[in-house]
């Protein structure tokens, strides 16, 4: 009799992890949920040789009341000391690195599949870009910028007029992913950034050249105009609830 108990919660715990979409991205159950933007922030981060250097993005998220995550000083550009790097961080932050960790998200569309976020340096600024994914016909779009450059500093960068920071959400939990938001319409054209892989990188014209070291998307969007009723892409992974431990 005990071992039939024991195959029968094993039967139910197979059909109830078969009910859990292994990509729920694709089958549209990814929401979003806001957060407070004065207690997110998007830092340019230094790496590799001088003459070489390049940012990733480091997304920072301070939890009230707790030991302070980061330290801003100076204008144009701001700058910043991760002061997390400095502590054991677990309940007092959270951050994202990569892009497990945050993804664009328009007009209610994920589209971590279709785009990555990536920084360059243009004209005395860091510029925050979402490029494509692959070989593609979408338009590279500037999320926000610098305002300004200091050479091997972590950077503030500063999201563009609509941006905003919001958290992803599945089956009304939220998860340790961060969107950077915006609807069609606020959607800037921003013409003039060069970029070191697409000779020429305006707000929303298309790349000239894919971006290095991703694949294209099985199905690429023509453009711009999402359908209301449909998720073109979002990073596939299995769902990691949040809060448990900071990321």
């Amino acid at each position: 009799m005990q071992f039939f108990s024991v195959k029968l919660a094993a039967l139910a715990s197979a059909i109830l992890v078969s009910l859990v979409p292994t990509d729920p991205a694709q089958a549209g159950l990814f929401e979003e949920e806001p957060v407070e933007q004065s207690q997110v922030t998007a830092v340019a981060e230094p790496y590799g040789d001088p003459d070489n250097r390049q940012y990733n993005l480091l997304v920072i998220e301070q939890i009230p009341g707790q030991q302070t995550c980061w330290q801003e000083s100076g204008s144009s550009p701001v700058t910043v000391e991760p002061l997390l790097r400095t502590f054991d961080f677990t309940g007092h932050c959270r951050r994202s690195t990569d892009s497990n960790g945050y993804s664009i998200r328009i007009d209610g569309q994920d589209l971590g599949l279709d785009y990555i976020l990536r920084i360059v340096k243009n004209n005395g600024n860091l510029v925050l870009l979402a490029t494509p994914r692959g070989v593609s016909n979408l338009p590279e779009i500037v999320v926000g910028r610098s305002n300004g450059f200091e050479e091997g500093k972590f950077i503030k960068l500063t999201l563009n007029p609509g941006w905003q920071f919001t958290r992803r959400t599945y089956q009304g939990k939220p998860l340790g992913h961060y969107y950077l938001s915006n609807s069609h319409n606020n959607t800037t054209t921003e013409p003039g950034v060069n970029s070191p892989t697409n000779p020429v990188v305006p707000g929303v014209n298309p790349p000239t050249s894919p971006a290095p070291g991703v694949n294209p998307p099985a199905n690429p969007l023509p453009d711009l105009t999402f359908p209301t009723n449909s998720v073109p892409g979002a990073n596939s992974q299995t769902p990691q609830f949040f809060p448990s431990t900071p990321l």
